[in-house]
């Protein structure tokens, strides 16, 4: 695929509120470099979090969007991985999936209409709930690298380790 898009948004409980930053937005297009195949977006995401209940640890949830022949704005990939725990740098791999028709009456319908499945709720993807009676195909991933910071946790009674002390996840 090429002139590729991120839609990033932000899933969390309901005990979490943003106090500063966008939980949702938009990359610029950019396209597969010619050495390396791949896409870089480059796009930072400044967001403050904020909770007296580590239940709902937020998540990102990422949509790639590209271009069909005709010029029309589809999925091309969607994932999500959970906003590391512990303050530090952190580089994560997010999986992404693409839903795949159920039938082999829907997979012609589809491919005869040129329009891909997509989910209603982007944030679909971010939530267990209904989850299990899906069905996708893997396709790649998407880079995420994070600085994150924690305040507080020790005071509300949650002991926390550094980014030194922590393995990195690769998916």
């Amino acid at each position: 695929e090429d002139g590729l898009h991120v839609k990033y948004e932000f899933v969390h409980g309901v005990d979490w509120t943003v106090v500063s930053g966008s939980d949702q937005g938009l990359s610029q297009i950019a396209h597969v470099g010619e050495m390396s195949g791949t896409v870089a977006w480059n796009f930072p995401i400044d967001i403050v979090f904020r909770s007296t209940n580590p239940f709902g640890w937020p998540r990102l949830v990422v949509s790639v969007y590209g271009s069909d022949l005709f010029g029309r704005s589809i999925v091309v990939g969607y994932g999500s991985i959970i906003v590391p725990t512990c303050p530090g740098r952190f580089v994560n791999f997010v999986p992404l999936f693409t839903p795949v028709p159920p039938s082999t009456m829907e997979r012609f319908t589809t491919w005869l209409s040129g329009q891909r499945i997509e989910f209603h709720d982007s944030k679909f993807v971010g939530k267990s709930q209904g989850r299990e009676l899906t069905r996708v195909s893997s396709l790649g991933s998407v880079k995420v690298a994070w600085s994150v910071t924690t305040r507080n946790m020790a005071a509300l009674g949650y002991a926390q380790g550094s980014a030194e002390h922590v393995e990195p996840i690769v998916l």
